[in-house]
This record gives structure tokens, sequence and C-alpha cells, in this order.
């Protein structure tokens, strides 16, 4: 009997991975995307860089984790039990070109026959 109750326990248990997104400096990323790895599940971390994704059975599951700025990274993940992890994003360099932006106004002429134009005072 208590062998039926530990079994129903656990076949109703929540599996889940959870844990923080940051940066090199420890600071929370709100908003980073983390997905199930070739799966529609996932989720975005809130303003303190915590989440939360349910999985459907015990496995090994590979996380995708992604910020604008960072380097994407994946990890995998053997749930067996609700898991908690900490991921660490690093910086992404994007090495570019030099541009050089430049612009030019153009010269206006303004042609006024001798009538239109008036003698003005200069004063102080």
């Amino acid at each position: 009997m208590l062998l039926m109750q530990c079994f129903a326990i656990f076949a109703f248990a929540q599996l889940s991975i959870s844990g923080k997104v940051s940066n090199e400096e420890g600071e929370a990323l709100p908003g980073a995307s983390v997905v199930l790895h070739e799966s529609y599940k996932g989720t975005t971390t809130n303003l303190n860089g915590q989440f939360e994704i349910n999985v459907p059975k015990p496995g090994t599951y590979q996380l995708e984790v992604s910020f604008i700025g960072y380097e994407t990274e994946i990890k995998t993940i053997e749930v067996l039990q609700p898991v908690h992890v900490t991921i660490e994003l690093k910086t992404s360099s994007v090495l570019t070109e030099e541009v050089l932006i430049s612009a030019h106004v153009p010269e206006i002429k303004l042609r006024l026959p001798n009538q239109q134009l008036k003698k003005v005072p200069l004063s102080h």
C-alpha cells in the first residue's frame, strides 16, 4: 500500500527546469529567451532573470538561452526531479568595418530684383 502511494506521488510530481540567467558581472538579464531545444516550449526571464519550464517526463534536455548582445548558450540538463540551474551569458562582440557618414547642404541662391531690396538701418 505504501509503495502504491509513493508511486502515485512520483507519477504526479511536476518536473521542471528553473533557474536564473545573468551576465558575466552577475547582473540579471530580464527578457532573456529560454527554450527547450528543438521544441516549442519556452519562456522569457522575469525582471530578476528567473525562469521556469515544465518538462513532460524525466530525461535529458537541451536548454537554449539567448539575449540580444550576448552569445547563445545551449546547456544539456538531466531531469529526474525538479532542477535549478544558473546560466551566465557572455557578451557578444560584433566587429564591423568602419562606417563613414557624410552630408552636404546644397547652396541656395536667391535672385531678387533690386526693387525688392530695402536698406535697413543697423541699430545696436
